[in-house]
């Protein structure tokens, strides 16, 4: 799916490469709605690609650390 950013909607297993978190981590974000920018698709979690930037700073991802514990 293509968002407005212009580029297709990626899914955690890309999230996950590019921040360096573990896929499975990041499920558990999306299933407990502490990840934004994420939705289901055909029973895959995707995330807006606009969304990947937000989590990648350093205080997104200390929050996102303290969500997960």
């Amino acid at each position: 799916m293509k968002n407005a950013a212009g580029g297709p909607d990626l899914k955690l297993t890309q999230v996950a490469k590019v921040t360096g978190m573990s896929a499975s981590a990041l499920r558990v974000l999306a299933a407990q709605g502490k990840l934004p920018g994420v939705y289901r698709l055909g029973g895959m979690w995707r995330m807006r690609r606009e969304y990947l930037d937000k989590i990648r700073t350093p205080n997104a991802e200390i929050a996102l650390a303290r969500a997960s514990a």
